[in-house]
C-alpha cells in the first residue's frame, strides 16, 4: 500500500533537523552561565550585609509626630474614592478622573485589608512628622505607606483632605 502523504508531513519532514538545532541555540551557555553568577553575587552581597549588621538604607528617618487625623477611605473598583471622617461625615467625593494618587493609594490599602481580613470600613491615620513626612497608617492590618515617597502632588492631596477633615477627627 502506497503511503499517503501531506502537505504538513512533508513540511514536518523538512524542518525536523533544523528545529532541533534551534532548540539547542535558544538559551546560549554564556547566558546561563551569567543569569548563575549574578545570582551567586546577589546572595554574597545579601550576606555580607547580614553578617556585618550593615544598617539600613532608604528607611524614613524618625522624627517626632506633628499631627494625627483620622479618615475613612473608601474606594471603588473604577477608581471613585470616598474620604469619611470616622464619625460617617462625608469629606470628600472624588471620581475615578480626580482620585489620582488617592485611588491607588485605596486600591493598595485594600488589598493588604482584604488578605488580613480587615473590613474596608476601619479608619486609618495620616500622621504628619515634624521633618515633613507623612504616612498613611493603618493599624488593623499593620501596614503603612510612606505618602512623600511618592512625590508632593500626592502628599498635597493627603494635605488637602486633612485640612477638610473635621476637628473631632484630629487624634493628637
Amino acid at each position: 500500500m502506497p503511503e499517503i502523504t501531506s502537505p504538513l508531513t512533508v513540511a514536518a519532514k523538512q524542518e525536523g533537523p533544523s528545529l532541533r538545532n534551534r532548540d539547542k541555540e535558544m538559551i546560549p551557555v554564556v547566558l546561563l552561565r551569567a543569569m548563575l553568577m549574578l545570582a551567586i553575587a546577589s546572595l554574597l552581597l545579601v550576606s555580607y550585609a547580614v553578617f556585618t549588621d550593615r544598617p539600613l538604607v532608604g528607611v524614613p528617618q524618625d522624627a517626632p509626630v506633628l499631627s494625627e487625623h483620622a479618615m475613612v477611605i473608601q474606594g471603588s473598583r473604577r477608581g471613585a474614592v470616598s474620604i469619611l471622617a470616622p464619625d460617617g461625615t462625608l469629606v470628600a467625593d472624588m471620581s475615578e478622573n480626580d482620585a489620582g494618587f488617592i485611588s491607588v493609594v485605596t486600591r493598595a490599602l485594600d488589598r493588604v485589608r482584604m488578605q488580613n481580613g480587615v473590613p474596608a470600613t476601619e479608619p486609618v491615620r495620616i500622621v504628619t512628622y515634624e521633618n515633613g513626612r507623612m504616612a498613611l497608617v493603618d493599624d488593623a492590618s499593620n501596614w503603612s505607606m510612606e505618602l512623600g515617597h511618592f512625590g508632593d502632588v500626592g502628599k498635597n492631596r493627603f494635605a488637602e483632605l486633612i485640612a477638610a477633615l473635621p476637628p473631632s477627627a484630629r487624634l493628637n
